[in-house]
């Protein structure tokens, strides 16, 4: 049975940035609520935390250099006004 890739468009009401920010949570919340967990455990968490983190301000970055691209691409043409 074929299965579909996981796309961005096939979760239409969150955001990249909300969906990363979600599993950085998780993460965080599973490492508060779980002590007993064992050091490889926590390591592993801990960095989950961390590429959910860098992912976050990658994220950001480029949406902020892509809405800078695109001011530049936005020309505001002047308007003359005729006088009757």
């Amino acid at each position: 049975m074929d299965h579909p890739e996981l796309s961005v468009s096939a979760i239409p009401n969150i955001s990249l940035s909300s969906l990363f920010t979600y599993i950085q949570h998780g993460v965080e919340h599973s490492v508060h609520q779980h002590h007993q967990m064992t050091w490889v455990q926590a390591s592993v968490a801990r960095e989950s935390v961390s590429h959910a983190n860098s992912l976050n301000l990658w994220l950001h970055n480029s949406t902020e250099a892509a809405k800078k691209e695109e001011k530049k691409k936005i020309r505001v043409v002047p308007t003359t006004k005729s006088r009757t």
